[in-house]
This record gives C-alpha cells, structure tokens and sequence, in this order.
C-alpha cells in the first residue's frame, strides 16, 4: 500500500547507515488521516523536497565514526588534527556535516586508516566533481 503522508518535523536521526541496505533509522511526527499508521508499524519512506544549498559535505570514506562521535582528519600546514564534526544526513555517498568544519577546510579522503594526529601529508588536487 502506498500512500503520501506529510511530516511536520524530524525528531530522531541516526548517525550510523547500515552497509548493507544503505538506511539508518529516522523518527518523525506524520499526519496519520484515517489511522492508516499504526504504533510499532515500521514503514519504508523516502524524504522529498529537501535542499541544502550551501552545505559542507564530505566523502563518506573521509569520516570515522565510533559510537556517537564521528571525526575527520584536516590538513594544516601539511600536517594532519583530527576534528570532531557534526553528522547531518547522507546523501549520495557524502555526509552532510552541520558543524566542525568551514569552507575550505582540507579533509583526508584517501589513505585515512594510515593518518594519525601529527603525521605529515601530501595535499594532491581533488578529483573531479561528480557527475549528476
């Protein structure tokens, strides 16, 4: 049975995505007409309608995350600090990160299981963007 339904706000975002179905668990307040929604019910829903035009996003592969933090690896002065960062949604393999880093920040993306706080690093030229 399919049926649109509008959310009045999301309440409940998890940090971790499941590798093997690519989803993570999302809590929201619906309208539920008609009752059709019952407590305990599990649903498959897909999000319409959001943008985030001026978002930092960053390589999935470029985050670690442990428990209920998550980090990344900076570039300064060619040396790497680890930084915490705030997860936002996963979109299309990139995290969105709500805060711990600004534009133009230099993340690791390649190589991250080698990096450690301190180590020196070589900056090469990002790849090009992806196709959409």
């Amino acid at each position: 049975m399919g049926a649109t339904l509008g959310c009045d706000a999301l309440s409940f975002r998890a940090i971790e995505i499941d590798p093997a179905t690519g989803t993570g668990e999302n809590n929201a307040r619906l309208a539920n007409p008609g009752e059709k929604l019952v407590p305990g019910q599990f649903v498959n829903a897909v999000l319409l309608g959001l943008t985030r035009p001026a978002c930092i996003t960053v390589p999935q592969r470029a985050v670690l995350v442990t428990g209920t933090s998550a980090s990344v690896y900076l570039v300064k002065d060619g040396v790497a600090q680890a930084r915490a960062v705030e997860l936002g949604e996963w979109l299309e393999g990139d995290w969105v990160i709500e805060a711990g880093l600004a534009a133009g920040d230099e993340v690791v993306v390649e190589g991250i299981q080698r990096v450690r706080p301190g180590v020196k690093v070589s900056v090469s030229a990002p790849s090009a963007a992806k196709a959409n």
